[in-house]
């Protein structure tokens, strides 16, 4: 492969650009020229040519970039001390430009509070602020129930906030074969997350595992006031109630576990196991003798502060 050394051409209009004119077709060239760290842009002209550059620090291969529909961004975090471009064409010109300054983005960090009960929260500031509400309870004969979905406010608070954290709903008993619905857990007007929804007859539905016919009772959508619907600053969903069989032939399903609670364990025969931790359903409860479903978990809210 050939290789050719070639000087810097210009340097003009403000934004600092090194203009290259590649005269052979698949031939490396290097660029003895010193880059900041920072975002260019490699442009090629014209735009149908393919140009690779890779950026080196002395010895050190850095990035490497390759135009596509003639030009393609390249973010330097350290200097560079040369480049090499090649073509897969010839008679082309491959400019670059200094566009931007580099920007190295960091995990977001900071205070993380875990709010468990009503009552006021003080921290004012940029929160982002993730709400789950209460899981529910589970039936007798089969369904387990819902786990919570959760909602979340990223953005400034400037005052006490009144906040409410929803109960888990209560296992449907022998007169009340329905499980109830867990309670809505609310950070203000800022962010509303939903209880699960109780588990019904021998239906389940989504979030969490079960046993044939019953399994995890589905959950309500949260509500915010921001652009993003559901992302969390805890790991896991939230736990579904396991399922429970109508009759004796089928054993019942082990609730679904997650980052914040664990649905109830569902039974062929006893009562549901109720959840535990946050916003997870009831197990189902069996369809024989007493049997009841399990109780849903409450809702918890989760503040990132200081970061």
């Amino acid at each position: 492969m050939a290789i050719s050394v070639f000087p810097v051409v210009s340097e003009s209009g403000g934004a600092v650009s090194y203009t290259t004119s590649i005269s052979t077709s698949n031939t490396t060239f290097k660029a003895i020229q010193t880059l900041d760290p920072g975002v260019y842009t490699v442009t090629v002209s014209p735009s149908a040519a393919i140009a690779r550059v890779d950026f080196f620090n002395d010895s050190t291969d850095g990035t490497s970039v390759t135009t596509s529909s003639g030009s393609i961004v390249a973010n330097l975090g350290t200097a560079v001390t040369f480049y090499t471009i090649s073509s897969d064409t010839s008679s082309v010109v491959v400019t670059i430009t200094y566009t931007a300054e580099s920007i190295s983005g960091t995990s977001l960090s900071g205070t993380l509070d875990t709010i468990t009960s009503t009552g006021n929260y003080n921290q004012t500031g940029t929160l982002y602020v993730l709400a789950y509400g209460g899981g529910g309870g589970a039936s007798r004969n089969g369904g387990g129930g819902g786990a919570s979905v959760p909602a979340l406010y990223l953005g400034p608070v400037n005052s006490t906030i009144a906040v409410t954290i929803g109960t888990g709903g209560n296992g449907g008993t022998v007169n009340a074969a329905n499980g109830n619905a867990g309670g809505t857990s609310t950070f203000a007007a800022l962010a509303s997350g939903a209880g699960g929804n109780g588990g019904t007859g021998a239906n389940g539905g989504n979030f969490g595992g079960g046993s044939v016919p019953g399994g995890g009772g589905s959950g309500n959508a949260g509500t915010a006031q921001s652009l993003f619907s559901n992302q969390s600053i805890k790991s896991g969903s939230n736990g579904g109630g396991g399922g429970a069989s109508q009759t004796n032939s089928y054993a019942g399903g082990v609730g679904g576990g997650s980052g914040i609670g664990t649905g109830g364990t569902g039974s062929r025969v006893d009562s549901g196991g109720n959840a535990t931790g946050h916003g997870a359903g009831g197990g189902g409860g069996g369809g024989t003798g007493n049997a009841t479903g399990g109780n849903g978990s409450p809702g918890v809210i989760y503040v990132l502060r200081g970061f």
